[in-house]
């Protein structure tokens, strides 16, 4: 059957012989009539190397060489490759036989298909070497008509690139930089949220980041370079603390953040891609990083967050000696003291944060503070919210107030509070 191919390659043989009129003449078939699958017109006696036409890019095919006297058609069913529900990083991996357009290949999907180039871009089908974003409204197995792609060379930009893939599974230390050391990332994919990649898989996209302009080659018997393989910085990561950030939709991105002595180019490993698309779930440190290494004297930092729906559940895992507290600061607009939390592992629930931003206040280890102190409000400058931080040498009865350049009382944070000593965070709403 022809029209509906299905299982292992088949193959369909028949002669050729012209009329009266000689050499050439015209081979026709309705290439629309053709089903899924990959249809290729070859020539038998050399297996396609003299003749291969992909018989859903053209209609007609002209014959002119005499010593073709027998035709064949090949008939391969599509590949299948398996996307997830939401969201997805996708590449077309193979030397496409038909149409690769996104109504084509992902009908059911509920986005556009984005590609990057310093920022997103519609696409309105897929290409080679390249990475896109698209949403599919279920978990579905979709099959690619094409052949085998065993080889390609991804050309890169300065900064963040998006790319695809090959046929076969290449490791991170077999892909070859041209000039050397250009890669100053890891390799990231997605699947729920970001995360580093051992290997670039079929069908799938990845985010990379390089220095300068170059090239990198992908090939499905390269070698693996044991140096290139090792991901930078790894070791760290089992001896920092640990933010978790999950939404009701089963996304979760692990965070790590403490005190530790590292290279400067190693921090770079971790920066994490651009944000996605839409509201696609997304955590990461307002360094844009997947690690945040705090100096002696750093007691906060930010988180950034977008989710669809909210609330997210932020949990913590505090592994060095020297963090005695947590205080997560700005979840809710209305939300004025964020209470402490000394528990070594723990979560709370938070509702949309007011410009996708959370604060991250610790408690450290010394002793309590030694003087009645107001800091430096964060973020500054903020709109509307930001948080104020205060020091107690003591318990004590607190006032806070805002007042205005011209000395007019503008809110009220505090009156007249009992607080014990320690280390406060008051949040302010401008808006209210």
């Amino acid at each position: 059957n022809l029209f509906n191919p299905s299982g292992p390659p088949r193959i369909y043989t028949f002669t050729i012989q012209p009329g009266p009129g000689g050499y050439p003449f015209t081979i026709r078939w309705n290439k629309d009539r053709l089903s899924t699958g990959t249809f290729l017109l070859q020539d038998q006696g050399t297996q396609g190397a003299l003749v291969s036409v992909s018989m859903k890019t053209q209609n007609s095919f002209v014959a002119g060489n005499p010593s073709i006297t027998t035709m064949q058609i090949v008939v391969k069913p599509p590949v299948y490759y398996p996307f997830a529900q939401s969201w997805n990083l996708v590449a077309f991996p193979l030397t496409a036989t038909g149409s690769t357009k996104r109504a084509r290949l992902f009908p059911s999907a509920s986005s556009n298909l984005y590609g990057f180039n310093g920022s997103y871009f519609i696409a309105d089908s897929m290409q080679n070497r390249l990475g896109y974003w698209v949403k599919l409204p279920t978990s579905e197995n979709i099959g690619f008509e094409g052949l085998p792609r065993a080889f390609d060379t991804m050309t890169v930009s300065d900064g963040w690139n998006l790319i695809g893939s090959i046929s076969s599974p290449v490791a991170r230390g077999a892909i070859v930089q041209v000039p050397p050391n250009i890669v100053t990332s890891n390799y990231f994919g997605y699947s729920s949220s970001y995360s580093v990649a051992d290997s670039i898989r079929p069908a799938k996209g990845y985010w990379v980041k390089t220095r300068g302009g170059g090239k990198l080659v992908l090939s499905s018997s390269g070698a693996v370079d044991k140096q290139a393989a090792e991901i930078p910085g790894t070791g760290l990561l089992s001896q920092l603390n640990v933010i978790r950030v999950d939404d009701r939709q089963g996304h979760r991105q692990t965070l790590y953040f403490g005190k530790a002595s590292i290279p400067p180019e190693t921090g770079s490993w971790f920066e994490l891609p651009p944000v996605p698309p839409g509201q696609l779930f997304d955590a990461r440190f307002s360094s844009g990083s997947m690690v945040q290494i705090l100096p002696d004297t750093a007691r906060s930092f930010g988180i950034r967050i977008q989710a669809e729906p909210y609330p997210v559940t932020v949990s913590w895992s505090i592994r060095q000696n020297d963090v005695r507290a947590i205080t997560i600061v700005g979840g809710t607009p209305d939300e004025r003291f964020s209470p402490a939390h000394s528990e070594r592992e723990g979560s709370v629930e938070i509702g949309e944060p007011v410009a996708g931003m959370i604060g991250v206040r610790l408690g450290m280890s010394a002793l309590l503070p030694a003087v009645f102190a107001l800091r430096q409000n964060y973020p500054n400058p903020f709109n509307p919210a930001t948080s104020i931080e205060f020091d107690l040498p003591a318990d004590a009865t607190v006032s806070l107030k805002v007042y205005d350049l011209i000395g007019r009382e503008v809110a009220v944070l505090s009156d007249n509070e009992k607080l014990s000593a320690g280390t406060h965070t008051v949040r302010m709403n401008a808006s209210r």
